[in-house]
């Protein structure tokens, strides 16, 4: 079999998020200089019709969008589709992966108001809501469990025997380096974009559950919650922007070596 050179090449794989694709991704991510992932605009066809809902079809390779004729073309290529990529402090020398994955990511933010009470009050009033908490999370499973992915459920946990054995924490406050700086999920739209969704500060606070099933997987849920800093106390929880494409922090530093 004839070996590939794929440095500094931009490879396409389907199915990313998958047990095949998501360990086939991290493995060129972590072998390959200058590996980009990118994502070239969908091969897919609108077709409308008098109907209320958009449905979505693939069928030999294509993407069938099937639409109301109230729904413009802009519209159609910003629905949010597949599982996503989930990325452990993105942009951090401590970047990786969090590969392979089971049901996709969820993302949650809140903010929750109060409602000021005063004299002739007839329910909620506009400029009397004073924000008083906001929250955001990222919930994921995983189906890898490394010690170093268990440790992301109890980041805070003692390790021994060069990284082969967690233990239980000692009591006391967890320490600013048992957080994550971010966790970061690339959502791919119609379009061949990209949203970035990002939690700062990000750590799992529901402890480790493991499960051995017969004629299953065990898995390992997650829930990364945003978290404020002391020196920073109304600084950023999240943020979600647009991008074109995202790549890997090792294939930026071999794109400009």
């Amino acid at each position: 079999m004839q070996n590939l050179d794929l440095k500094n090449k931009t490879v396409f794989i389907t199915g990313v998020a998958g047990f095949i694709g998501s360990n086939l991704a991290e493995r060129l991510l972590k072998e390959i200089e200058g590996i980009k992932m990118d994502n070239p605009i969908l091969n897919y066809e609108i077709k409308y019709s008098k109907i209320k809902n958009i449905y979505i079809q693939i069928k030999d390779g294509r993407v069938i969008v099937k639409a109301p004729k109230r729904v413009n073309k802009k519209e159609i290529e910003k629905i949010q589709i597949d599982e996503g990529v989930i990325v452990l402090d993105y942009g951090e020398t401590t970047e990786r992966p969090l590969a392979p994955c089971r049901g996709g990511g969820e993302f949650t933010a809140t903010a929750t108001l109060r409602d000021i009470e005063f004299d002739g009050r007839n329910g909620k009033t506009a400029g009397l809501q004073p924000i008083e908490e906001q929250a955001a999370s990222l919930k994921v499973t995983t189906i890898c469990m490394s010690q170093e992915n268990l440790k992301l459920a109890m980041p805070f946990a003692r390790i021994e025997g060069d990284g082969k054995t967690i233990k239980n924490p000692k009591m006391g406050v967890p320490e600013s380096s048992d957080y994550l700086k971010n966790v970061t999920m690339f959502c791919r739209t119609l379009d061949g974009e990209y949203k970035k969704i990002v939690v700062y500060n990000a750590m799992h606070e529901g402890g480790i559950s493991a499960k051995a099933v017969q004629k299953a997987e065990g898995e390992l849920a997650l829930e990364f919650a945003a978290h404020y800093t002391v020196d920073d106390l109304d600084g950023d929880l999240w943020q979600i922007t647009d991008v074109s494409e995202f790549t890997m922090r090792k294939a930026a530093e071999a794109s400009h070596a």
